[in-house]
This record gives structure tokens, C-alpha cells and sequence, in this order.
């Protein structure tokens, strides 16, 4: 059984956690940019352009070798500043989901929350598409030194002159800087960072959940149903199978993965309370989950205008709802950004009404 009211919950919360990834990724986009100034830097100080081929190879080298040592650099930090921040949901997510159980079942009954040491651990000990943290980390930083190295070696060896050579690296601006090098990094880190926050806010849930499986009997797999949701996502969302807790095709399922997952609950009589699950009095707020066909944009339409306004902006809710534009799921249109505090506020206020 899964409560519309626990179920409405789970969505909007997912929205939210979005915005909490943005101000990672914010985060990680500054970092970068710090890394890009200071290769730029370099490489107007080192300069191997318009120089005889025996001084050009040793500046190459002198170049390349600053270059790895800047990336190895930022990505020290950035390694240190995206483990700590999906540590910190971990814990944040067990707590939360803990609070929603507590908020949707009617009776009064103890919830546990998992040790923080086991939830911690979750960001290094499991694995994100069959790879751990650190790897994917490693395969980020091996990856940016070879790509950026890659460019000013074309770029000295086609003897360009050296703003056409930062230009491989900063991008140009008629294209606002996306044809650049360091664009392509950006794109992999914001990759990273969401795929790892889905990862670890789910696995969360799932330690949550068996700490609690005296009331939580297993859990659905729910994905945003719209035009960038992938055949997987798709395929598993309309199975609309209930899995055993720990088990089953847990999100993500690819790189900037949105679905998410909600549990499924033992039936109130199953809990020892005497209420009949579906009768006509309280269909409406004790209904199971959405048809496993219902967009998002759909499931939208059911929701208050208050949280309507809250997803896409007052703006473009009214857009919306005007049939101007169609929202693509779980994607938070103006970068918003909540910080974890900001984020437990929001969450406080789904069981409020």
C-alpha cells in the first residue's frame, strides 16, 4: 500500500533534492572555473607559441605538466567537497524518510533511523553503476588532464597563436564558452555530482526502510514520465512491481538518472490498525500510486497551485497552466539552489496540510 499523501510527498521531495544538487554543482562549477583561470594563466606565461621547436617542446612540456598539476589539485578538493555534501544527504535523507513514515502511518510507532556510521559509509563502499566513488573521481581527473593536454598539443602542434589556443580551452564567446574544453568537464562533473546524489539519497531510503521493515514491506520504482525519460526508466516504471527492500533495479539506472523510489507499506490492518484501505470515505487520501501511466506533467495538474508555483516559478506555472508550456519533470527550471537546511524546511511542510 502506498498512500497518495506519502506518494505526493516522495515527487516533491525529489524536485527539492534537485535544487540541493544544484548548489552542489554551483559549487563544483566555481572550482572549475578557479581551474580554468589559472591554466589560462599559465598558459600565457609559459607561452609556447612563436617560438623555435627547440624551446616550444620544452614550454609544451613545462605546460602540460602544470596543467595535470592544477587538475590533480581542484580535484582533491572537489573529491573532499562532494563526499562530504553526500554524506551530509545521507544522513539527511534517513532522516527524512524516517519522518515521513512517521507522518503517514496513523497510528503512534517507533521509526529507527540507521547508525550515521552505515549511512556515511554508503558514499564510498557502493557502487555507482558498478563503479565506487573514488573511481568515477579518478576516471574525472585522468580524463580532464588528457582532454585539456590533448587540445594545446593540437592546438601548438597546428601552430596557433596562443588566444587560439586558450580559446580551445575557454571556449568562444559567440557560443557563451560550451565549445570549450573546459565545458566538457563541467558537463562531466555536473554528471557526477546529480548521478551521485540520486545514488545515495536512494540507498538511504533503502537502508531506512530495512531498518523499519516491520512496517515497510518493500518498494516501487517511480520515474519522471516525460520526453527525456530513457526506455529503461520507462520500462521499469510500468512494470509497477513491488521489490523486496535491498533488492530490485535500484535508481539510478544512467548517468543523471532522475527516477527515485518510494516504499510500500503494510496494510494498515497489517499494522493492527482497524481501517479498511480503499472504502469510499477515504479513497481520496488513502489511494496506492498513481497509474503507472501518468506523466508528470499529469500528476502536476493534481497538486495545489502553491506547490505548482513552487516547481516551476510563478511565472511559468502560469504559462502552464495556460497550456503555453509542458514541464519536463524532475528539473527545477530557474536553478534554484537549497542549501540541506533550506531543504529539511521544505520537506517539513508536505505533511502539513
Amino acid at each position: 500500500m502506498i498512500p497518495k499523501k506519502l506518494f505526493d510527498a516522495t515527487v516533491i521531495h525529489q524536485v527539492n533534492l534537485t535544487r540541493r544538487a544544484n548548489g552542489i554543482v554551483r559549487d563544483v562549477f566555481l572550482l572549475l572555473k578557479e581551474a580554468e583561470n589559472d591554466i589560462i594563466a599559465q598558459i600565457i606565461i609559459i607561452d609556447p607559441t612563436g617560438v623555435s621547436k627547440r624551446y616550444q617542446a620544452a614550454r609544451l612540456q613545462k605546460l602540460l605538466e602544470s596543467v595535470r598539476e592544477r587538475i590533480v589539485e581542484v580535484s582533491k578538493v572537489m573529491n573532499a567537497s562532494v563526499k562530504a555534501e553526500l554524506q551530509g544527504l545521507s544522513k539527511y535523507e534517513a532522516s527524512n524518510q524516517a519522518k515521513m513514515l512517521v507522518n503517514t502511518i496513523p497510528i503512534d510507532i517507533a521509526i529507527a533511523v540507521p547508525a550515521t556510521d552505515a549511512l556515511v559509509a554508503l558514499v564510498t563502499t557502493t557502487p555507482i553503476e558498478g563503479r565506487f566513488f573514488k573511481e568515477w573521481m579518478d576516471t574525472f581527473t585522468r580524463a580532464s588532464i588528457d582532454q585539456l593536454n590533448q587540445q594545446i598539443r593540437i592546438g601548438v602542434l597546428e601552430g596557433e597563436t596562443q588566444a587560439e589556443i586558450v580559446r580551445r580551452i575557454r571556449g568562444t564567446s559567440i557560443s557563451n564558452g560550451t565549445d570549450g574544453a573546459m565545458q566538457v568537464r563541467r558537463n562531466a562533473a555536473q554528471q557526477l555530482v546529480r548521478t551521485s546524489v540520486n545514488h545515495v539519497t536512494n540507498e538511504a531510503r533503502q537502508l531506512t526502510w530495512a531498518q523499519n521493515d516491520d512496517v515497510v514491506k518493500g518498494w516501487k520504482f517511480v520515474a519522471t514520465l516525460d520526453s527525456r525519460t530513457t526506455l529503461t526508466c520507462i520500462k521499469l516504471n510500468d512494470l509497477d512491481l513491488v521489490y523486496p527492500i535491498g533488492e530490485g533495479p535500484r535508481p539510478p539506472r544512467h548517468r543523471q538518472c532522475r527516477s527515485t523510489t518510494v516504499s510500500e507499506l503494510k496494510s494498515w490492518r497489517e499494522l493492527g490498525v482497524d481501517i479498511n484501505e480503499f472504502d469510499a470515505g477515504q479513497r481520496s487520501s488513502l489511494t496506492g500510486l498513481v497509474p503507472a501511466d501518468t506523466t508528470y506533467n499529469a500528476w502536476l495538474k493534481t497538486q495545489p497551485v502553491g506547490i505548482q508555483k513552487d516547481v516551476l516559478g510563478v511565472t511559468r506555472q502560469k504559462l502552464w497552466a495556460d497550456g503555453k508550456i509542458d514541464v519536463s519533470g524532475f528539473v527545477d527550471n530557474q536553478g534554484r539552489t537549497y542549501t540541506l537546511d533550506e531543504l529539511a524546511k521544505k520537506d517539513d511542510l508536505l505533511f502539513d496540510n
